[in-house]
């Protein structure tokens, strides 16, 4: 941390910078400027010019924001939260599967890009393949998912249900019938 030195020697010191894991601390080459100080005769100062590397990485969260399950007849919209920790800006994918291909989404805005350290949602509507007029409700379950376009992180996934209720209760197809 110091050195006493008379005039004409020279002495050498180790610094060590620990940029925190954090989207505040943004990728790229930053300036930086070390100053050595005299203690007894503090005017004194001498600096050196540096540059320092903060290498990128990435980091996100990924929900489906309440309610996770709707009853509907034609289909259902959700809303999706992406929070990017990373330390850089991104564009995050989102998708949307079902088993029974029953279901097909759309997200408004797909893809979201977001800034280092920003959160963004995205509405989702899910729609029914095919209407059905009669019968019992039926149970759709769905699973999210979102993803960094460059791949630089795992894919994240959220689960979801929609149940499809048709408009005519089954008494309806009988009393026609």
């Amino acid at each position: 941390p110091f050195h006493n030195l008379m005039p004409g020697q020279t002495g050498t010191s180790r610094i060590t910078l620990s940029v925190p894991r954090a989207s505040e601390s943004s990728a790229g080459v930053h300036p930086i400027e070390l100053v050595a100080r005299s203690q007894k005769r503090p005017e004194l100062r001498f600096t050196a010019a540096s540059e320092l590397t903060v290498t990128p990485f990435t980091d996100f969260r990924f929900e489906l924001l309440g309610p996770k399950a709707r009853t509907a007849w034609t289909g259902g919209r959700f809303r999706v939260r992406v929070v990017n920790l990373s330390n850089r800006a991104l564009p995050f994918n989102l998708e949307g599967a079902n088993t029974d291909g029953a279901l097909s989404f759309r997200f408004d805005p797909d893809p979201i890009e977001l800034k280092a350290g920003e959160q963004g949602e995205s509405r989702l509507r899910t729609r029914f393949g095919f209407m059905r007029l009669f019968g019992q409700p039926k149970t759709y379950d769905f699973t999210l998912s979102a993803e960094p376009l460059d791949q630089s992180a795992p894919i994240q996934q959220a689960q979801g249900r929609l149940i499809q209720r048709p408009p005519l209760p089954p008494w309806m197809l009988i009393a026609g019938a």
